[in-house]
């Protein structure tokens, strides 16, 4: 685990969760103020996958008519 520390703010704890793959630690999951990046990203994409299928949630990324992250909300 690691704290982020920002000048006049207390220390945020960052947790990191790791795979080893062939070998090699790979970060799976970064986990801040008990806040999952993976489980967040599949909450975004739940739906627009179940509604309208892989190829076309690619698709919607690609044209930007889709975003994925904080400024996207899967719609």
């Amino acid at each position: 685990s690691t704290e982020l520390v920002r000048a006049g703010n207390e220390p945020t704890p960052v947790e990191y969760w790791m795979r080893n793959v062939n070998g090699q630690w790979k970060i799976f999951d970064v986990n801040i103020e008990g806040i999952s990046y993976v489980q967040t990203f599949r909450n975004q994409f739940d739906t627009p996958l179940r509604q309208k299928g892989i190829k076309q949630v690619a698709s919607d990324l690609r044209s930007g008519s889709m975003q994925a992250g904080p400024a996207g909300n899967g719609k």
